[in-house]
């Protein structure tokens, strides 16, 4: 009997959460955005002296959203993917390396979204999440060239954090997002910042 009542609360507490996170609508989105490159400190050389690329470029980004009953709290699964470019003959003085003539990262995270209201026509958020990167970086040894001839990949764990505003049109939430994105494994390209415009349904 003592077993029992010690498992008791271990069992029961998986119950509670699923029932807090299953009392509201799960609600899903999109994003697409203009992404910046996050700064020189994140870069790191990979294979014959490339960096992660020096110019901004697309981001995309998909999100379920699981409401914690009775709070403004929410926790979002994300898939994003985001491209940063660098034009020819680019060197990055950072790190001494030529920048990747392609910089693509795609990525699934989990996220800690809280914000100001659930219910106010304009609210702020704010969120924090980790999870699963893969980089590919695309190489040229010419550096007059554009074409992408060598390619290096990368996978790991990574870091995201960021807010926006939440502006509630009825039954779609318009939402205007910056966030930044930070891989933490060796061949990686450039962190990066998307300035984003999505909806959520």
């Amino acid at each position: 009997m003592r077993r029992l009542r010690s498992f008791s609360p271990a069992a029961v507490l998986p119950l509670f959460l699923f029932s807090n996170l299953s009392a509201q609508t799960t609600s899903f989105g999109g994003f697409i955005g203009y992404s910046l490159v996050g700064g020189g400190d994140s870069r790191t050389l990979v294979g014959s002296g490339v960096s992660g690329a020096d110019q901004a470029g697309l981001h995309l980004r998909g999100y379920a959203d699981f409401p914690l009953q009775g709070s403004s709290f929410n926790l979002r699964a994300e898939l994003f993917y985001n491209r940063l470019t660098s034009g020819s003959n680019t060197y990055d003085e950072s790190v001494h390396g030529k920048a990747a003539l392609m910089d693509e990262t795609v990525g699934l995270t989990g996220s800690f979204i809280a914000a100001t209201s659930r219910t106010a026509k304009v609210a702020p958020y704010f969120s924090l999440g980790a999870g699963v990167f893969g980089t590919t970086l695309g190489h040229n040894p010419d550096p007059l060239s554009t074409t992408v001839t060598e390619t290096y990949t990368g996978m790991g764990f990574g870091l995201v954090a960021g807010g926006g505003l939440r502006i509630h049109l009825g039954r779609p939430t318009l939402q205007i997002d910056w966030h930044y994105y930070q891989a933490l494994y060796n061949t990686r390209g450039s962190s990066f910042m998307p300035l984003s415009v999505g909806f959520g349904f």
